[in-house]
């Protein structure tokens, strides 16, 4: 009987090696559970299971579970086992009993989850469903599961839970080991559901119930003449817009995108995706609302979603997408189409919303990006508010499931369309997309450095409704609040701003920033490599949000890894390498520069502060910053916390005496020694922001020549002031000019009230002018004043 058991367990483990290719998903937590006694919770008594388990244990550095002191509780017993129940509860009740006893004794339980595929379908009277999917799988249908799902599996270690805090919390009596039971039933629940998802529709019946809806039936039976015309609209547009999720084609995708990232990028980096596995695993409604640099977005976030072993988000894509055969891969991927424009429609919108507010209820995890299109320069665009108040009409209408908004840096490298947008903004018009287009960008596939995935801070948005009406869930569904309009453009605010909080620093966009900085936009290798490490050490001395995220290298090897990626002109010289851009190399990196501009421009504002005066009384340098800091805010996403800007400003200026680029005595602050080696690079920062000081200063100049200039005039002469500007005096960079920031700029402006034209007014006004002025160069400023006098 021994060698029996011996002969099958040498079977499976040759089975295991062969057939399965095993994804361990863990987080640091789970590392630390190794300081103390283990036991192992999984959901079925599988031989398969704890094999697997003691192969991927070893790999973690974790205890194997056939290990004398190491004991493993299986919550569901073999199908025709009797009395595991009783057995599982006496033994849970011993663990219990021995931490009662003994206070020293603190030992971790930790949840496995094995997932052998992840198909969310639960179709009756299919094989694969009667193999794959009944909660206690027998022999054969574990069989089943390692020949034909064992390449898709992952192992998911949920973070420890203390016996020790559970037993001063509970007890050890009868009723702690079934809330024991439950809890782990519950969490093997949750988190199936977290990595497959909700039960997927049956398309006609989902097209039934939303034809159904009142909401769209208001439409389509007001006029009965109209009735059947309309009906057939509203179906035709839930056609056009309605993903057909295939969790098949997503585990072709995941093969394909595996080779595609290997081939496109040297890594991709992923960041804080804990928090939201957590969201997930609660329970909660996840909308991701990512910012937009590139097609690849869409790609790119599902892919490190499915890896990260969670539902693949439904994601809104724009309806120049539905182009064959992409069109119908995205949808079958769970993209959903939305038009450019409701205007006009109001069937179009009205199915387009409850749709998306059928998705969320159904629990499925929705992705859009509210900026609505692809940043041209770089930098985040101002939101656009639809999808977030579809969302948030979403939540009013159906409380039962909270939802959270999950914010996401993306960051590349390279950005593939960086080319494409440049001519746009020079005034080519757009492309179409097409399918011929997308071989022309797979013939280019090459190595581009590494991508990007941080997480921001999720936004709750039970909370965030609560704090404009802590009443609102007793409110009527059906009618609009009052605060509902403010709510929305807030949260797009809070969203963006969370953006730019999980920034990700990389090599090419401090080196980006760091020669655009130059007059020349050259840098010998060496200055390069020095200033690139100045500004990690200021970014780890004074970090701009715990989730932004700084390399842990130092600036010779960043700028090695940098150079290595082709973007940058290299000039050899008896004194060292220069590095340098060209023209239209400079046009390029300012794309790359604006993705982290806003974590430098505060910093980069106090420099030029103090390199223009040489010493300042630290409160009047805290003053200037704190008065230009709404203009920045606006523009850059900045967080409107006054309590993080103050203490991020004294971390700033203990930054910069750290790094002797200042003395602080006595409340004065001035600079280290001119000439000097800290003096240089202080004041390369300092040239960081000075483009937005240019920008700032045109608008105010103009103000003041033409006090009774309108806003639109005000708009549409700073930007031809800042063209001509840019071509006087070698400016490079296309938002220089930008039209949406001269907006920004003149809106915020009329939101302080300087712009209302009485004496008040002007004085702030005169006030700004000459503090901007001061901090412009002054051949720069002369050109500025000539420009703006001139007849026109």
């Amino acid at each position: 009987m021994i060698q029996h058991s011996k002969l099958l367990s040498h079977l499976i483990k040759w089975s295991l090696k062969l057939f399965v290719r095993t994804r361990a998903i863990s987080s640091e937590a789970v590392a630390s559970a190794a300081d103390h006694p283990i036991v192992y919770v999984l959901e079925h008594d599988s031989a398969v299971d704890t094999l697997t388990l003691a192969k991927t244990a070893k790999e973690l550095g974790l205890p194997c579970p056939f290990e004398a002191d190491t004991r493993v509780l299986y919550i569901h017993g073999h199908r025709f086992q009797r009395g595991h129940g009783s057995r599982l509860q006496a033994t849970i009740q011993q663990l219990l009993s021995a931490h009662q006893r003994n206070p020293e004794l603190n030992t971790q339980l930790l949840p496995i989850t094995h997932f052998w595929g992840r198909s969310p379908e639960k179709t009756k009277g299919t094989i694969s469903s009667w193999f794959a999917d009944h909660p206690t799988p027998g022999w054969l249908r574990k069989v089943w599961m390692v020949i034909f799902l064992g390449r898709d599996h992952f192992i998911r270690f949920a973070p420890p839970v203390s016996i020790r805090e559970f037993v001063e919390r509970y007890g050890d009596d009868q009723t702690s080991v079934q809330r024991i039971t439950r809890v782990a039933r519950a969490h093997f629940f949750r988190q199936r559901l977290a990595a497959t998802g909700p039960r997927l529709p049956n398309k006609e019946r989902m097209f039934k119930e939303l034809t159904r809806n009142d909401a769209i039936r208001q439409i389509t039976d007001a006029d009965p003449s109209k009735q059947e015309a309309m009906r057939a609209n509203a179906r035709s547009y839930l056609q056009e817009i309605a993903a057909t999720y295939s969790n098949s084609l997503v585990v072709v995708l995941d093969r394909f995108m595996t080779w595609l990232w290997n081939r496109l990028y040297r890594g991709i980096n992923v960041n804080n995706i804990e928090q939201v596995r957590q969201l997930a695993e609660s329970g909660k409604e996840i909308v991701y609302v990512p910012c937009h640099r590139s097609h690849m977005d869409y790609l790119l976030l599902s892919y490190v979603i499915y890896q990260q072993g969670l539902v693949p988000p439904h994601i809104a894509a724009g309806i120049n997408l539905n182009f064959w055969p992409a069109g119908p891969i995205f949808r079958r991927g769970g993209a959903f189409f939305i038009r450019r424009s409701f205007r006009g429609n109001k069937l179009y919108s009205t199915v387009f919303r409850e749709y998306l507010s059928w998705l969320i209820k159904e629990g499925f995890p929705v992705e859009y990006f509210s900026e609505g299109g692809r940043s041209r320069t770089g930098r985040l665009l101002t939101p656009k508010t639809g999808m977030l108040a579809m969302t948030v009409q979403s939540q009013l209408s159906s409380q039962s499931r909270p939802i959270v908004l999950v914010p996401i840096y993306l960051g590349y490298e390279h950005v593939m369309e960086v080319t494409t947008y440049l001519k746009e903004l020079k005034g080519k018009n757009k492309e179409k997309e097409n399918f011929f287009g997308t071989l022309k960008i797979l013939r280019k596939l090459r190595n581009y450095g590494q991508g990007y995935v941080n997480f921001g801070t999720p936004i709750s948005l039970d909370e965030h409704l609560s704090s404009f009406d802590s009443e609102w869930r007793n409110n009527n569904p059906d009618e609009r609040p009052s605060w509902l309009s403010e709510a929305v453009s807030t949260l797009a605010e809070r969203s963006m701003t969370e953006v730019n909080n999980a920034a990700a620093i990389n090599g090419l966009t401090l080196a980006a920033m760091a020669i655009l900085s130059n007059d020349n936009r050259a840098m010998s290798e060496r200055s390069l490599a020095l200033f690139l490490n100045s500004c990690l050490d200021l970014s780890r001395l004074a970090p701009y949000h715990d989730n932004t995220t700084v390399p842990i290298e130092d600036g010779h090897t960043l700028l090695k890894q940098t150079l290595e990626l082709d973007k940058f002109q290299v000039n050899e010289d008896k004194l060292g390498n220069v590095i340098s851009l060209d023209a239209f190399g400079q046009i390029v990196m300012t794309y790359y520069r604006n993705n982290i501009i806003h974590l430098f421009v505060l910093p980069s504002l106090m420099a030029a502060v103090i390199v223009e005066r040489g010493h300042v009384n630290k409160q009047q340098l805290f003053d200037d910053i704190n008065a230009l800091f709404p203009l920045l805010q606006v523009e850059l996403f900045l967080n409107p916390c006054q309590s993080w800007r103050q203490q991020y400003l004294d971390n700033i200026l203990m930054a910069f005496e750290s790094l002797q680029w200042i003395s602080n005595e006595e409340g004065v602050v001035a600079i280290s020694g001119k000439r000097s080696a800290q003096h240089l690079q202080l004041s390369q920062l300092a040239n960081v922001v000075s483009e937005t000081l240019q920008r700032y200063s045109i608008v105010l100049e103009l103000l003041d020549f033409r006090q009774d200039i309108a806003r639109s005039a005000l708009e549409s002469e700073s930007r031809a002031v800042a063209e001509q500007l840019g071509k006087l005096h070698g400016i490079n960079a296309p938002e220089f000019f930008d039209k949406q920031l001269f907006a920004t700029l003149t809106t915020q402006l009329k939101s302080m009230g300087l712009l209302d034209g009485d004496d008040s007014a002007k004085h702030s006004l005169q006030q700004y002018r000459q503090l901007v002025s001061g901090l412009v160069s002054s051949d720069i400023h002369k050109s500025i004043e000539q420009l703006v006098q001139q007849p026109r």
